[in-house]
C-alpha cells in the first residue's frame, strides 16, 4: 500500500479501524449519551425516536455500528434522494433541502442529527436557513462539522486547502485527484467542487447555535471537528 493510499485509508470512517472510523464511533458514542438522557425512558418503553438525519446515508449508519439503531425511526434528507441499497424497517430516504423544509411541520421529529453537512451547504445565509430549520423541525438537534482551523483540510486531505482562493483550489483540483473527489472535468467543473465547501469556525456555530453545547474533537491536541448540540 503507497502512502497516499495509507493516508486515504486512515481518512476514510468506513474502515474499521481507521483514525476517522474510530473518531466518529466516538462522536456516536457522545450521541447514544445525548438520546439517552433526552429519550431513555421512552426507549425504555417501546417508543421509536423520530430522527431527521440531514444529509445521512445508509453506508454511515451501517459503518458506525449505532447501538441504540434500532430504537430510531430514521428518515434520510439530501438534495437527491439517497438509494438504500436494502429494506431496513426504521429508515427511509426523502429528497429536501435543508435549508428549506416547508413540507415539515415545527417539531416534527424528536431529534435532527446531521453530520458533516453544514459545511456544504453553501456560506453565511445558507448556514442561518439550516440552521433554524434544525431547530423549527425538530425538538433536540445534533450536528457535526468539521474545524476550519485544522491543518489538513478533511475533503481534499491537503494542507491548508480550505485557505486558498477558489482559482487556486480550482487549478489544484483539475490537476489532480484529491482526497475523496474526483479530478474535475474541466476549469468550470473544477470551480463547482472548489465552491462546494466553506468550512466553519467555532464562532460561527457559537452564532448559529447560540443556545447550543460545543463540543472538541481533538487529533494529537488539535480541534479536528465540532459537535454542537441541544
Amino acid at each position: 500500500m503507497s502512502l497516499w493510499e495509507r493516508i486515504r485509508f486512515q481518512a476514510s470512517s468506513y474502515n474499521p479501524g481507521s483514525v476517522t472510523n474510530k473518531l466518529r464511533k466516538q462522536r456516536m458514542a457522545v450521541l447514544e449519551k445525548f438520546v439517552l438522557e433526552h429519550f431513555g425512558d421512552a426507549i425504555r418503553d417501546g417508543r421509536k425516536v423520530k430522527v431527521l438525519d440531514i444529509g445521512g446515508t445508509y453506508r454511515f449508519w451501517k459503518a458506525m455500528e449505532f447501538p441504540l439503531f434500532d430504537s430510531l425511526d430514521l428518515t434520510l434528507l439530501n438534495i437527491e434522494r439517497s438509494k438504500l441499497p436494502e429494506p431496513v424497517p426504521n429508515m427511509q430516504s426523502v429528497e429536501g433541502d435543508a435549508t428549506d423544509l416547508a413540507g415539515v411541520a415545527d417539531k416534527a421529529y424528536d431529534l435532527v442529527f446531521s453530520n458533516s453537512c453544514i459545511e456544504h451547504v453553501g456560506r453565511e445565509r445558507e448556514w442561518q436557513k439550516m440552521a433554524d430549520e434544525m431547530r423549527r423541525v425538530g425538538e433536540h438537534y445534533f450536528l457535526q462539522t468539521p474545524n476550519r482551523y485544522f491543518p489538513v483540510e478533511p475533503h481534499f486531505l491537503f494542507p491548508f486547502f480550505q485557505f486558498f482562493p477558489v482559482w487556486l483550489k480550482a487549478v489544484f483540483i483539475r490537476s489532480f485527484e484529491l482526497g475523496f473527489w474526483p479530478q474535475g472535468k474541466d476549469w468550470q467543473d473544477s470551480l463547482k467542487i472548489a465552491r462546494e465547501i466553506t468550512l466553519l469556525r467555532q464562532n460561527d456555530l457559537m452564532c448559529l447555535f447560540p443556545e447550543a453545547t460545543i463540543a472538541r474533537e481533538r487529533v494529537g491536541g488539535i480541534t479536528k471537528s465540532f459537535m454542537v448540540y441541544h
